[in-house]
């Protein structure tokens, strides 16, 4: 399938959110897209979001003049994918902007006033709204959605199904995990760290990190780098490279 327009993904992503009638229609779309490109009947886009922190805009090749960055790879996807240039999030704090996302709602009506509270599971998703209709859906990373209770699981799995993924592994953030994590882990990071004998020293350099600290730990000890090795360990599962 050709690069989707930005219509085309909201359709895919979005429509399903407005109602529970809209299900049909979000189960034709992919055929109905498939036929305005040319396209066999039946195939069905597949949805890679990638949802970072404080990710800029300008950090992408090409966006910017005055930052000289290099990101191949972030750059070949956008260009086959749908590019929102003009997105602003619903809200500048975590867990409300990632409940926004989920549930497909403004922040009024999210359910998730402020970092204090979690995501109701009584509450729809847009994950499982996918899964329903034919998508496996997987997510590996901060998740966030229940920043007020700090318990994982040391699989990273521990509400996941209520969520709607398929599978996946949910980590704690860098100071969740810290403060979770100084007698005992409680997410797969920290877990990793105690078996790896390097908490203590991790523990040690984040309380007192302040503005532009170097790191004292090595890139694979640093708690961003294990989202990419978990994310390979799920395409794996899924018959990915």
């Amino acid at each position: 399938m050709g690069r989707p327009s930005r219509r085309d993904f909201l359709k895919v992503t979005g429509g399903a959110l407005l109602s529970s009638s809209a299900f049909s229609s979000l189960k034709g779309l992919p055929a109905a897209m498939a036929a305005e490109k040319g396209q066999p009947s039946g195939s069905r886009p597949n949805i890679l979001l990638f949802f970072p922190d404080q990710f800029r805009y300008d950090w992408v090749t090409g966006n910017s003049n005055n930052i000289p960055v290099h990101t191949p790879n972030l750059s070949r996807l956008a260009s086959e994918g749908a590019w929102f240039r003009r997105a602003i999030v619903p809200s500048p704090l975590c867990a409300p902007s990632r409940a926004c996302l989920a549930a497909g709602k403004e922040y009024d009506r999210c359910g998730v006033p402020s970092n204090s509270v979690d995501y109701p599971l009584t509450q729809t998703t847009l994950y499982s709204l996918l899964q329903d209709n034919g998508y496996y859906v997987a997510g590996c990373g901060k998740i966030d959605l229940h920043k007020a209770t700090e318990e994982w699981g040391l699989d990273g799995k521990r509400l996941l199904k209520q969520w709607g993924f398929s599978d996946g592994i949910d980590n704690a953030g860098k100071m969740d995990a810290v403060r979770s994590g100084a007698h005992a882990p409680h997410d797969p990071y920290m877990a990793y760290l105690y078996r790896r004998g390097l908490a203590a020293e991790h523990i040690a350099d984040m309380k007192k990190r302040t503005g532009a600290r170097a790191r004292r730990l090595s890139q694979e000890l640093f708690s961003d780098f294990p989202h990419a090795p978990a994310g390979r360990c799920v395409l794996r599962q899924l018959g990915g490279p």
